[in-house]
């Protein structure tokens, strides 16, 4: 199997300390060792809001970006297609690029019209159910919407159940979903569009001018199509009772928090694998003291187990394959061996502590604590050399401090602004 596990902490242990927390990064890589990789099929759904808010620009241009995007497939990836207001109307089923097949995209769209409410439930329910009979291939999911998700009487619902049920259920077969929102943020729940993107290994898209969706879909959509395994899972086993793992975040190629669980080994899915970008993720591990007398040497913390699976054309059955790794850390007896940091590493922790703070602005509405969040993404962002975000969010924090707004299109500002070196 050409991938590799290639891990790194940001600094040695000191043998001389009690319980000390360190931080792994763990990266999967593709390795095309000469050749040429081999990409999985796309299997590409895009749910498109047509509600009444939707008339005009907006659609005009996410019309233009469906058509675009259908251009770009190749032969072997599949397009579906339904509109979405008050109910889900399927358009397109499984079509492959060709001109029959594109004239056919192009008529169906000039006869969709705005009209009705948004029901992003009923929508995220559809583009799960587009996979249901899909393997060995790369599968794709976009909802595109420009307003809150409504219930079936066309009110503004604060009951997100199924939603994150049916995000959770697209992750838990792979499917990656990127939510697109048009239009200005404060006509949507950008929260709820970026969490249940990021729970199923994709993310959030900000077209505040419908004209910029296009370029932006367009680019993950062809990083997508380099997509070389859809079906993996990594497993962390430490290598003692006393190690714990506390926390872990995805950063690349798409940044998201990841739910840790105790137990005695953790297991993680990292989504696709993609040709030419690193999937890299960071633990906080916590190591107990080591036992008197101990020397200084490379010591075995964790083992890192890849396993990928793939379905075999001609039968039910899949094969698997599978890596390891041993996660081994320098012990030293010196402190000042034991402070010398791993900057690459701490960059990417602090920008893990960032990409924290600007979500949780996000969902907050206590004054007390966005004034905290911005005061730390500010500093956060000085020392990761954000220099724009760092003033982003001082100026922020001054107009906060006045009038005791962050408007919804601020708050996403921020957090879009903290991922753009986070990203693979």
């Amino acid at each position: 199997m050409p991938i590799q596990i290639v891990h790194a902490w940001d600094r040695p242990y000191h043998l001389l300390t009690k319980n000390e927390k360190h931080v792994l990064k763990l990266s999967v890589i593709y390795s095309e060792m000469g050749a040429l990789p081999s990409s999985l099929p796309l299997n590409l759904s895009i749910a498109l809001d047509t509600s009444t808010s939707m008339s005009g620009e907006k659609l005009k241009k996410a019309f233009e970006t469906c058509n675009s995007v259908f251009s770009i497939l190749r032969p072997e990836d599949t397009f579906s297609l339904a509109s979405f207001a008050s109910q889900v109307n399927p358009l397109i089923n499984n079509a492959v690029n060709s001109p029959e097949n594109r004239d056919e995209l192009r008529n169906v769209l000039l006869n969709c019209k705005a009209h009705g409410a948004t029901r992003i439930d009923l929508a995220l329910a559809w583009l799960r159910e587009c996979f249901s009979n899909s393997s060995s291939c790369s599968k794709v999911a976009v909802l595109i919407t420009d307003g809150h998700s409504t219930d079936s009487s066309g009110r503004i619902t604060s009951d997100f159940s199924d939603l994150n049920i049916n995000s959770q259920e697209m992750a838990d077969n792979n499917i990656t979903l990127f939510t697109v929102g048009l239009g200005s943020p404060a006509d949507y729940n950008t929260n709820l569009l970026v969490e249940i993107a990021s729970r199923a290994y994709g993310s959030f898209i900000l077209a505040q001018n419908p004209g910029s969706l296009e370029p932006q879909l367009k680019k993950k959509l062809l990083r997508m199509q380099k997509a070389v395994s859809s079906d993996a899972e990594i497993v962390l086993k430490p290598l003692s009772e006393s190690i714990n793992i506390l926390s872990a975040c995805q950063i690349r190629p798409e940044f998201r928090a990841i739910n840790i669980i105790n137990s005695e080994y953790y297991k993680i899915k990292p989504g696709n694998i993609i040709s030419g970008i690193n999937s890299d993720f960071l633990f906080t591990v916590e190591i107990p003291r080591a036992s008197f007398g101990a020397k200084e040497e490379e010591i075995d913390v964790i083992e890192a187990i890849f396993t990928e699976k793939t379905d075999k054309s001609d039968t039910d059955t899949s094969l698997s394959s599978k890596i390891s790794s041993l996660c081994s850390l320098k012990f030293v007896h010196s402190m000042s061996k034991a402070s010398i940091l791993d900057r690459e590493i701490d960059q990417e922790r602090l920008n893990w502590e960032l990409a924290i703070c600007t979500n949780e602005l996000l969902k907050t509405s206590d004054g007390n604590k966005t004034g905290k969040l911005l005061e730390n993404i500010n500093t956060l962002a000085a020392n990761c050399g954000k220099t724009n975000l760092a003033e982003q969010a001082a100026w922020n924090l001054n107009d906060f401090r006045k009038t005791g707004l962050l408007p919804p299109e601020k708050r996403t500002g921020l957090l879009l602004h903290s991922m753009l070196n986070t990203r693979g």
